[in-house]
């Protein structure tokens, strides 16, 4: 996999689509809009060759149960940015 396509790629699409790069936040009370002009992220990956078919399928069950009791910023008067993962299984 050409991780540096894959991240050129995503960072292009969220670039074209400010819905992606929009944050809701509570500023006196009130819902406020802010649209990032510029994102800093980057695409890591977690290597799970060298497991067999069963241990991949288990750990991204881990991966994605630690990502799903993360808390969501909900309340926040600032912009607090958080990595997320993307989780996928790629068979060679």
């Amino acid at each position: 996999m050409q991780v540096t396509a894959l991240e050129q790629s995503l960072q292009e699409i969220i670039h074209r689509h400010e819905a992606l790069r929009t944050n809701f936040i509570t500023v006196d009370g009130q819902p406020s809009q802010i649209i990032q002009i510029q994102t800093n992220w980057t695409v890591s990956v977690v290597d799970l060759q060298h497991l067999s078919t069963t241990e991949q399928e288990i750990a991204l069950q881990q991966l994605a149960q630690q990502q799903a009791q993360r808390s969501f910023p909900s309340n926040k008067s600032s912009v607090e940015v958080k990595p997320y993962q993307l989780l996928c299984k790629i068979r060679c």
